[in-house]
């Protein structure tokens, strides 16, 4: 405590929620929390009459579930048992061998393509793309239907050379059901604010509809479906 207020030594944080029990105020609390497969189980199996009406199921995200493998495996295994259609959301930075592990569990994968270009990739994610594309034409091979989800951001990912390229990619594939286009926005801010983190998020405007139905044209020409 200072004269300006509490300060928070997030590198010292182990994560024990000892904090949240001494605000009184109640400024701090918890993200997340630990569960098991049967406690969700409990939870995904009251929704049960919804999925039987609208054809829907259980889609596990994130951030990225395969993260923790073994739990994802567990719990989609068990949504298969029970005959729950089931939906993997990935960013495909994965190894392929964590990847296949659940694959056998997984009816539909949504999958992230942030750029096709190896260089802007890396540049702007810190990693290079090889192994997500690798993933990609693997789970092709594997038969598992992908759709696949483009974030739009203005001047990064937009030029009509980068959505050709992704779009050739993506038609050499037979197992895309969809490439569904996402208008970037900045929400995200806050939370880098909230965890006293450096906001690097593109300090640009988010794309117009008739921007993304411009995009979503250079793609159809590749005879891919396209949704925004």
């Amino acid at each position: 405590m200072t004269k300006n207020g509490h300060i928070l030594h997030r590198e010292l944080c182990i994560s024990c929620g000892n904090c949240i029990e001494e605000c009184y105020a109640g400024a701090l609390k918890m993200v997340g929390n630990k569960t098991s497969v049967a406690d969700l189980m409990e939870i995904i199996r009251q929704d049960i009459p919804f999925y039987q009406v609208s054809g829907g199921g259980v889609t596990l995200s994130g951030g990225e579930p395969l993260i923790q493998p073994k739990f994802t495996k567990i719990l989609l295994q068990q949504c298969k048992e029970e005959d729950i259609h089931t939906a993997l959301d990935t960013s495909g930075a994965v190894s392929w061998k964590v990847l296949k592990t659940v694959m056998s569990y997984v009816d539909l994968v949504l999958y992230d393509l942030k750029h096709i270009s190896p260089s802007r990739h890396r540049k702007y994610t810190g990693v290079s793309n090889r192994l997500i594309l690798e993933n990609m034409k693997r789970l092709a091979d594997y038969g598992v239907p992908v759709e696949v989800r483009m974030l739009i951001i203005p001047t990064i990912n937009d030029s009509c050379s980068f959505i050709n390229r992704a779009a050739k990619f993506l038609a050499s594939l037979d197992n895309i059901t969809t490439v569904r286009l996402l208008a970037y926005h900045r929400l995200a801010g806050s939370k880098y604010r909230r965890l006293d983190k450096v906001d690097t998020l593109p300090n640009v405007a988010s794309p117009m509809d008739d921007q993304l139905q411009h995009i979503a044209g250079w793609i159809k020409r590749y005879d891919l479906k396209v949704v925004w």
